[in-house]
């Protein structure tokens, strides 16, 4: 990945977020229980261990892992209280 800007990272962070979220329920059947990696709009990696994951992560990206939007895709509801 290139270096960019905060501004830039933290744009492309949310854009990928919101793709995510867009197509989040057609992942439930693709990736059900399982944690996604989401780099440039499209699911780069996934698997069941989070930890696994994130090692592959590291391993292939280095520093620009944390630019990486992971989250677990859950096939039951979740329920937030706040």
């Amino acid at each position: 990945m290139k270096a960019k800007t905060l501004a830039q990272k933290l744009d492309h962070f949310q854009a990928d977020s919101i793709w995510l979220d867009r197509h989040y329920e057609g992942f439930k059947e693709q990736y059900p229980d399982q944690w996604v990696a989401v780099y440039g709009k499209a699911i780069i990696d996934h698997g069941k261990s989070l930890t696994t994951l994130m090692k592959r992560l590291r391993r292939k990206y280095g520093k620009g892992a944390g630019d990486i939007v992971v989250r677990f895709v859950s096939t039951e509801e979740v329920i937030l209280v706040v």
